[in-house]
């Protein structure tokens, strides 16, 4: 399962149309909390790289850093737990532990 969340920040955005919902949710696939992202969230992105007539790529970069910030703690989480099968090697490399 992915987690995939937005700022709390956003509530604050008169643009946000949907703050009454968790802003934690869990999903099955990568796709799906891409998917889960809020319109307005993308579009404050893309209205930020617009003004500084950034592209695609560099108006979507924090989005990006966050989820690879989120997926990075969630790895570090499981790799703790030693009940999942997640291990690392100290130097940021996840793997999964031979049977």
């Amino acid at each position: 399962m992915l987690e995939a969340g937005e700022s709390n920040v956003a509530a604050l955005d008169p643009r946000t149309s949907d703050t009454d919902t968790d802003t934690h949710a869990n999903h099955d696939t990568a796709e799906a909390a891409a998917k889960a992202l809020s319109d307005s969230a993308l579009i404050d992105q893309l209205d930020q790289g617009e003004a500084n007539k950034q592209g695609f790529e560099k108006s979507i970069q924090s989005l990006r850093q966050a989820f690879e910030n989120t997926l990075v703690d969630r790895l570090g989480e499981l790799s703790n737990n030693p009940t999942s099968p997640v291990q690392d090697d100290n130097r940021g490399n996840y793997y999964l532990e031979d049977s």
